[in-house]
């Protein structure tokens, strides 16, 4: 696994880029001031330093190519579609069998069936790293050369008929042999209509360690209006001419399974244009690393590290009328990074982390007003910061939130997702996906912190002389909660399903599966724009972000969101309140209602819009419960998979009072979920 490390600060890049930093300083005025301001405007930075990267490269990038070369001229790819290596994705053709792994396969790409950049550098197996099989909140893939007829598809809005007989696309639990409900689309990204993607979204997570098949029929027509046909190798299996030394004659079996399962749901083998299947990966591969993790640190930290209060902010009442006081500071917990900051995980050689000695990470707290007048301590609430944000910038910008619910306040970063990782994703992530372990490995030692910050909370930051007020802790450690927003409801999800500490949780504006919220987040708008710099092909690009999930599966909320309702040992059963924004332009509806559907939550009637296969009941509702908040914002996102333009939805529902008052209410212990907007919580503009 030594090829995952990189050495950040030694690399090509820097010697162009240092000369541009006084630049970008000089002319930003105040950078600190700005980024308060404007969160987002760091993005603009990140794309012109990846811009000036490209240029110092320029000489390299006449090695574009405008579609990568057919597959049948490299060794590997998949046979089933002609003159595309990896499609349709995932794939059982990329799977051996392999008894020592929890799901009886292993995924295997061969050298030059992934796609490279711009200056030819592929993305390689060791970055994605091991895998016992895909990922189960992949997208599916499918390409042909004819392209498709949209008409055909099953949009999100009428997911019930894709688990009818007689749709085109088929997806079935080959275990159970049900049909699993989804979506479908193309590409809207796709500049070159012959490398448009078709895309089919399961509406829930698969399952661990389970194979699923896939099939397209010719009840789907091509772009011209024609019935799909099959091709080469597969239209030679379908007519039973595949010959002995055809490379598909290697899953010529499977595919029979395949057609028998299918010929059970009434899909004849005759109608079939394409069908292939894959396994998923297993628990062990997934969630199980972070447990790992987990265990780790809380046997080396039970009751929290060394930890130093670095300020201590009283502020006026006339300019702050929210918040006693404000505390920064850092704290110890153990660390996996390997050392170079920012850095990826340790691991030994058999791939599992290394737990290192302890290092510093910051704190911010906020004391809220209202506990210099309270009778004894308020309870203390777990803050999880949004994307591209900080434990600092959030804790002030929810000061509010605080005072109004009469808690003390405190959290850390969900490093890999902080306002300081802009320059990093523009510059090493984006223009080589190999280090994309720069996010998603740092996000899983920032999920660390936050559970060694938490037991620090319960114990020595609790009689702290910065955290008294009136001569009593300012807070009851006994008496803790979560509340995040945005990137903080998305985390949250993975750290309530983590945590030994919290019983209950809010979840402000969440989401899951990041390879499906990245395409329709005003958030990663010009991440696209710089993806677009290095890996062109816009096929390559779907393909690319449905690989990088295995990245984010360690952490990814679909992942744990089921342990929300059937926690993990040693974890006790949690409540949970989700809530939704109707027309999220920062989190897409679909990727929340992915997560509800996943987690088997509750909606709390009356719905503002019903959900399919979600059931809504009145309150007051106790366990997992999901909720609507529609502040009728424009403009609305598109139904296609493109980052929109930003609208007030997803910041404007923390601040609802009907919201802050439902919050209020859950949490506290015996809290239940009620409806506080006397019918369905619908606001005017």
């Amino acid at each position: 696994m030594a090829e995952r490390s990189h050495e950040y600060l030694n690399d090509p890049f820097w010697a162009s880029f240092v000369g541009f930093v006084p630049f970008v300083v000089k002319h930003s005025f105040s950078v600190h001031c700005w980024h308060w301001r404007h969160r987002g405007s760091f993005q603009s930075i990140a794309l012109l330093a990846a811009m000036l990267w490209l240029c110092s490269a320029c000489g390299e990038s006449q090695r574009v190519q405008e579609a990568p070369p057919p597959s049948h001229v490299v060794t590997g790819c998949s046979p089933l579609a002609s003159d595309q290596c990896l499609t349709p994705f995932p794939n059982m053709w990329f799977e051996e069998d392999d008894p020592s792994t929890p799901t009886g396969v292993r995924v295997v790409f061969p050298d030059g069936t992934l796609p490279a950049n711009v200056k030819g550098d592929p993305l390689r197996q060791r970055s994605i790293g091991p895998l016992d099989g895909f990922s189960p909140a992949t997208e599916i893939i499918a390409w042909f050369p004819q392209g498709v007829d949209s008409a055909g598809l099953t949009p999100l809005e009428r997911a019930d008929q894709s688990v009818a007989p007689g749709n085109p696309i088929t997806l079935v639990d080959l275990a159970t042999g049900t049909r699993v409900p989804f979506f479908a689309e193309l590409d809207a990204n796709a500049t070159d209509l012959s490398r448009q993607a078709l895309l089919i979204h399961p509406l829930v997570r698969l399952k661990h360690a389970s194979r699923y098949a896939v099939a397209i029929t010719s009840g789907l027509r091509d772009a011209q209006g024609q019935p799909l046909a099959p091709e080469g190798a597969f239209g030679d299996w379908l007519h039973g001419q595949l010959s002995a030394d055809s490379p598909l004659a290697e899953v010529a079996q499977r595919l029979d399974t395949d057609a028998a399962a299918f010929k059970r749901l009434g899909i004849e083998r005759a109608s079939l244009v394409l069908a292939w299947d894959f396994d998923t990966a297993s628990e062990t591969h997934t969630t199980a690393r972070l447990v790992r993790m987990r265990d780790q640190v809380l046997a080396a930290a039970p009751r929290g590290l060394d930890y130093s209060v670095a300020s201590v902010v009283e502020p006026d009442p006339a300019v702050d009328p929210d918040a006693l006081r404000i505390i920064d500071g850092t704290f110890q917990a153990p660390s996996f990074e390997v050392g170079v900051d920012p850095s990826l995980l340790r691991l030994g050689t058999d791939g599992e982390p290394v737990m290192g000695a302890p290092a510093d990470w910051p704190f911010t707290a906020i004391i809220p007003r209202c506990a210099a007048a309270a009778a004894g301590p308020v309870p203390l609430l777990i803050i999880g910061h949004g994307l591209f944000d900080s434990a600092q910038s959030e804790l002030m910008n929810d000061r509010f939130l605080l005072e109004d619910l009469c808690m003390v306040g405190i959290g850390t970063d969900f490093l890999g997702t902080t306002s300081n990782d802009f320059l990093l994703i523009g510059v090493r992530v984006l223009p080589d996906l190999n280090n994309f372990g720069l996010m998603t490995d740092r996000l899983q030692q920032g999920h660390m912190n936050f559970q060694v910050l938490t037991r620090l909370a319960m114990n020595g930051l609790a009689t702290d002389a910065a955290f008294q007020v009136n001569g009593h802790p300012a807070y009851d450690p006994a008496s803790r909660y979560y509340w995040g927003a945005s990137n903080g409801g998305i985390q949250g999800a993975t750290y309530l399903a983590l945590s030994p500490d919290i019983p209950r949780g809010v979840l402000n504006v969440p989401g899951a599966e990041w390879s499906l919220m990245m395409w329709r987040s005003s958030h990663f708008s010009d991440a696209f724009v710089i993806l677009d710099l290095f890996y062109p092909d816009k096929l390559d690009q779907q393909l690319l972000i449905a690989l990088t999930q295995s990245f984010w599966d360690h952490t990814d909320p679909s992942e744990f969101a089921p342990h929300l309702a059937q926690p993990l040992s040693g974890v006790p059963q949690k409540d949970v309140l989700i809530q939704e924004a109707l027309g999220d332009a920062q989190v897409p509806n679909v990727a929340t209602r992915v997560e509800v559907r996943t987690l088997g939550a509750t909606g709390l009637a009356p719905l503002v819009e019903p959900v399919f296969d979600i059931t809504a009941a009145p309150g007051p509702l106790t366990g997992i419960v999901y909720t609507q908040w529609d502040v009728q914002p424009t403009p609305l996102p598109p139904a296609s998979n493109v980052p929109p333009q930003d609208n007030a939805a997803h910041e404007a529902v923390r601040r609802l009072p009907a919201a802050i008052e439902q919050t209020r209410r859950f949490l506290r212990a015996g809290g239940t979920v009620e409806n506080t907007c006397g019918g369905a919580c619908v606001f005017p503009p």
